[in-house]
């Protein structure tokens, strides 16, 4: 018997109340059917629920979040791992130009008022 009431133990619970009252007014396996549909119903539910915050998940991240959507439900599990594996930072990948200092020729950003190796200060964007 459960000794304390949890919105989660009636969830769990639910299908297998829903077939014994179920199996009182039937004859033979009819009941398994019926823990077989709520299970499987319960399960879709949930994948439901992991593509949904795959999806808003992508849009933080600014990606393409239809198509990533649309891979985990084809995919299943391996289309949510592959989603844990590529995922970039919050934010989107980051892009960065880079140029090269003309006084030592090092990379340094793009948008750098000076060089961070020589000390070379730039009037302008090269």
């Amino acid at each position: 018997m459960i000794s304390t009431f949890s919105p989660c133990n009636v969830f769990l619970l639910g299908p297998l109340i829903a077939a014994s009252l179920f199996s009182s007014y039937s004859s033979g396996f009819e009941w398994l059917f019926l823990v077989f549909i709520c299970i499987m119903l319960v399960v879709l539910i949930v994948w439901i629920a992991v593509a949904y915050w795959v999806y808003k998940d992508a849009k933080k991240r600014n990606e393409n979040a239809v198509l990533w959507l649309v891979i985990v439900l084809v995919a299943s599990w391996l289309g949510l791992l592959l989603w844990f594996v590529l995922r970039p930072p919050i934010g989107g990948r980051k892009t960065t130009s880079l140029r090269y200092c003309p006084n030592c020729g090092r990379e340094i950003l793009f948008d750098a008022n000076f060089c961070s190796y020589c000390g070379k200060k730039f009037d302008s964007y090269l």
